[in-house]
């Protein structure tokens, strides 16, 4: 039940299920920790405008590409500069 929560939010949890009625069936307790877990250690939303895929299905070079294509257009009086800056930033 605890899987992918931090030491902390586990501590929390056992603190939390103690609160349930120990006269449930099994399936039951798990169901009512199972809610418990959800309502209470949401994972964070995404950041960008797309999914990423927890799996690992996606290499650093996709997200990185994906990253490039969200890059908002620059204006034309203004690329001169971003192309000046570009060049000065080093590159990894």
């Amino acid at each position: 039940m605890s899987v992918g929560l931090s030491e902390n939010q586990k501590a929390q949890l056992k603190t939390l299920s103690e609160s349930i009625d120990s006269n449930l069936s099994v399936d039951e307790f798990k169901g009512k920790l199972q809610i418990l877990k959800e309502h209470n250690f949401k994972a964070p939303a995404p950041k960008t405008g797309g999914s990423i895929v927890p799996d690992g299905s996606k290499t650093q070079e996709q997200l990185n590409e994906e990253l490039k294509a969200q890059v908002p257009a620059v204006d034309p009086s203004v690329s001169r500069y971003v192309d000046a800056i570009s060049r000065t930033v080093p590159k990894n």
